[in-house]
């Protein structure tokens, strides 16, 4: 495994790496972009005057007079890095040049170009110029003139603009660069830090909150990893109490078996074989009933088994549960009431909901106490998709507590003074939140005047 130092290295690396190639990218669009503008504007500074001596030039060419010309064209006659014009006849021959030229002829930009024609030359002297080719008016057809300026002093200072921006983006390159190492330095090394301390933790005991040591920017990443440790060792402490817990279940009917068998061989006769078999049969079906409900808890809470939605009426079939629990309530001195219009259809998984109904009315009536009430009642309600049904099953429950409520569906979960029975081993209620969740409807427990109040919904009504 990498050490601390060896991790914020590279993670500093490869940042450094990325964020040059990026702000390298950017800075190269931005000094190409200023690069055009400034050819673009220097072009169009040198075209202009060239225009404008190209006028001049065509006005003082009026006068043949060598004297004229030089006096209303003296610039034409200093010598070097200065202007220079030329003109040619139709058949593409020397007339006249500059004083300044030294009988050196500005090159013709080509065969029939498109007059005026701006373009690029050297000068008489040998220097870097903008040159523009116009038509000489009023003159003999075909002939031609050709102005010139030099334009090195431009490309210097385009140079030297260059040479800045250049040493610019240098400049902010490395500053940018030396701000990253500090700050990711300063970022992450508490996080590396953190990290390793957590990864040295003790599976028995939960770190301290990560939080007190970061860095104020970092705080909701510290919270939501608090967040997720809480989570993780509380499933951890669900797991061992699980565990604990179905091994004080299954002990229990494991021990009857054995006491019933060992009673039943030591007595001899036929009648305790007999009772000790009915004991050890009963005690079997205890525990297979929570291995059978556990097995459907799996299957469940993990999505392997989804749910098959189909029109249903609700109604019915909390009629046929409440009926088929008639007997068992009356046997307790429970009166057994079912609330409900003449019928009311959902979008459901009648298997799921039917196993739902029958846990929630199932535990009503088993531990509710007798000469008490349960009622089921199913109202028509508004949810944020349109119109729902509610499922509300109440009974007296004189020994639950609000604190209790928070405990209702958890794997194995009694009263101190209840203990596993015949019909219930603790899970009812956890496998019925199970259901619900995988039919994606709440599950809630209220408790109001000593009555619980189980709520199943809202279900979209058809």
């Amino acid at each position: 495994m990498s050490s601390p130092e060896a991790n914020l290295w590279s993670i500093r690396r490869r940042l450094t790496v990325r964020l040059t190639l990026a702000l390298g990218a950017v800075l190269a669009v931005l000094v190409l972009l200023m690069d055009y503008r400034i050819d673009a504007g220097v072009y169009d500074h040198l075209d202009t005057v060239l225009a404008d001596q190209a006028r001049s030039v065509t006005y003082a060419l009026k006068y043949n007079d060598p004297a004229t010309l030089e006096q209303l064209l003296p610039h034409y006659a200093i010598p070097g890095h200065t202007e220079f014009f030329t003109v040619y006849d139709a058949d593409a021959r020397m007339v006249l040049t500059s004083a300044n030229s030294a009988g050196v002829a500005i090159a013709a930009p080509g065969r029939d170009p498109n007059l005026p024609f701006y373009y690029d030359v050297l000068t008489p002297d040998g220097h870097s110029a903008r040159a523009l080719a116009v038509a000489l008016d009023g003159h003999e057809t075909g002939r031609l003139l050709i102005v010139a300026t030099e334009r090195e002093a431009w490309d210097n200072a385009e140079g030297g603009i260059h040479s800045v921006l250049l040493g610019g983006v240098a400049f902010t390159i490395i500053v940018v660069l030396l701000l990253v190492q500090w700050v990711v330095r300063g970022a992450f090394a508490p996080l590396l830090e953190q990290g390793a301390r957590i990864a040295r933790m003790d599976a028995e005991k939960p770190p301290e909150r990560v939080g007190e040591h970061l860095p104020a920017e970092l705080a909701p990443f510290a919270d939501a990893f608090d967040s997720g440790i809480a989570k993780l060792y509380g499933a951890i402490e669900r797991e061992r109490r699980f565990s604990r817990d179905i091994a004080h279940e299954l002990r229990t009917p494991l021990a009857e078996t054995r006491m019933t068998a060992e009673v039943a061989l030591g007595d001899g006769d036929s009648a305790a074989l007999r009772s000790g078999l009915v004991t050890a049969i009963a005690a079997t079906e205890r525990m297979q009933r929570s291995v059978d409900t556990l097995l459907a808890l799996a299957r469940f809470e993990s999505g392997q088994e989804a749910p098959a939605l189909d029109p249903l009426d609700v109604v019915q079939l909390a009629t046929i549960q409440v009926e088929a629990l008639r007997r068992a309530a009356e046997a307790n001195q429970i009166v057994l009431a079912l609330h409900a219009p003449a019928e009311a259809w959902v979008h459901s998984d009648i298997g799921i909901l039917e196993r739902i109904l029958t846990n929630l009315l199932q535990n009503a009536v088993d531990y509710a106490p007798a000469g008490s009430a349960v009622h089921c009642s199913i109202d028509p309600v508004q949810s944020g998709a349109g119109s729902a049904h509610l499922i509300c099953i109440d009974n007296e429950a004189p020994q639950l507590t609000q604190a209790d409520l928070r405990h209702l569906g958890t794997r194995f979960w009694r009263k101190p003074n209840e203990g596993g029975t015949e019909k219930h081993a603790g899970l009812g209620l956890a496998l019925a939140l199970a259901l619900a969740r995988s039919l994606d409807v709440r599950l809630d427990f209220e408790l109001r005047d000593s009555r619980l109040h189980v709520k199943l919904g809202p279900l979209p009504a058809l």
